[in-house]
């Protein structure tokens, strides 16, 4: 810290107004009083004194004196402002010139520029190493042969191995599915309820989500479905080549793990929603933008596709107008992405087909599976 010399003030600077006022009030007390002893031109001579002081007085009260650092300093910028200097001027710090930021390292402007490409938190990468942790936790903790993490896949109707630890990684692979019909993990999504399998015989093939040809013997299994929002999206599953391996007291603390896990896809789940939202509001933003630039009709409705693009991940997406004459039969004006034997130009009947019940009900229609 730079220490700098004290300021020199004058005396009439640091006079208090106070004092001031008191000694007007005394010498107008004592100016009016006086001629009680005094007389002649004695009387004349201190009257005029006190006058004189009162007028003094009253002069400082009204224009108190200046200050002169204050008017050097104010000289000092008028000269800078008309005559800037040609070279830089330097600041006391270290070599590069630089100040050294005093505030606290807790406050963090940019997080931005103040965290390194390599060192901000991925959200994604952590959940992974998170599940990777639960399942080997899981199979430590019951000394079993494999713990695998299956999730349900709609497109395509069966479970997928989306995290397992193993003896043997060549006996199971991530990304391999599993059928909902015949096998123990299908079982346990399907009836929503745990399953425990103490003596499997060797000829069963319910434990099929092992490779063909691998050396695993499933002898002993429990599952536990996985459910997020009262709704089942997977399966948590050990199994062990040893019979009785799993017994009902391994039921509770298997599902306490199954509790763990739910909260982590909860936590994805909520974050994939924020993101949607935050998509959604961009993109509705920009097409809005681009409503009150245009007024023609391709314009907007290239806006609309693009706007679409950014919230929906779709294969086609298909934009009608109704006859506004008729009101019963509609026109396909946009198409992007798959093109069939519905082109653009494409004319309905509104009494025809799911577009058509959309158009005639006012309402959205949301369907899983058109096959």
């Amino acid at each position: 810290m730079n220490d700098f010399p004290p300021q020199k003030k004058s005396f009439w600077e640091t006079l208090d107004l106070r004092l001031l006022y008191a000694v007007i009030l005394v010498a107008l007390v004592f100016g009016f009083f006086m001629g009680d002893y005094f007389h002649g031109p004695v009387v004349t001579l201190i009257r005029l004194g006190l006058l004189l002081v009162v007028a003094g007085l009253i002069y400082l009260l009204i224009f108190p004196a200046e200050d002169e650092d204050a008017n050097n300093f104010g000289e000092t910028l008028d000269d800078l402002e008309e005559n800037p200097p040609e070279e830089p001027v330097e600041i006391a710090g270290d070599a590069t010139n630089e100040i050294p930021d005093t505030r606290s390292s807790a406050v963090v402007e940019n997080i931005e520029t103040a965290v390194g490409e390599n060192d901000r938190f991925d959200f994604y990468q952590e959940i992974d190493h998170f599940f990777r942790h639960i399942v080997k936790m899981v199979k430590s903790t019951f000394v079993a042969t494999s713990a695998v993490i299956f999730l349900h896949d709609p497109a395509l109707g069966q479970l997928r191995i989306e995290y397992a630890a193993t003896e043997d990684e060549d006996w199971l692979n991530e990304g391999d599915t599993v059928d909902l019909e015949g096998t123990l993990p299908g079982t346990v999504f399907r009836s929503r309820e745990h399953v425990l399998e103490q003596n499997i015989p060797e000829e069963s093939d319910v434990a099929a989500y092992y490779r063909p040809g691998s050396a695993m013997l499933v002898k002993s299994f429990l599952g536990v479905p996985i459910q997020v929002n009262n709704g089942t999206i997977g399966v948590l599953a050990i199994d062990s080549q040893n019979e009785g391996e799993f017994g009902e007291n391994d039921i509770e603390l298997l599902t306490s793990f199954q509790n763990l896990i739910s909260q982590g896809f909860s936590i994805m789940a909520e974050r994939e929603r924020y993101a949607l939202v935050n998509r959604s509001l961009e993109a509705q933003q920009s097409f809005m933008a681009q409503l009150n630039e245009e007024d023609n009709l391709d314009a907007i409705l290239n806006g609309l596709t693009g706007a679409c693009r950014q919230v929906f991940q779709f294969d086609r997406l298909t934009v009608s107008m109704v006859n506004s004459d008729t009101k019963e039969s509609a026109k396909i004006v946009k198409v992007e992405g798959q093109t069939d034997e519905f082109p653009e130009g494409t004319e309905f009947n509104v009494f025809d087909g799911l577009t058509g019940w959309v158009i005639r009900k006012n309402r959205p229609l949301i369907l899983a599976d058109l096959e």
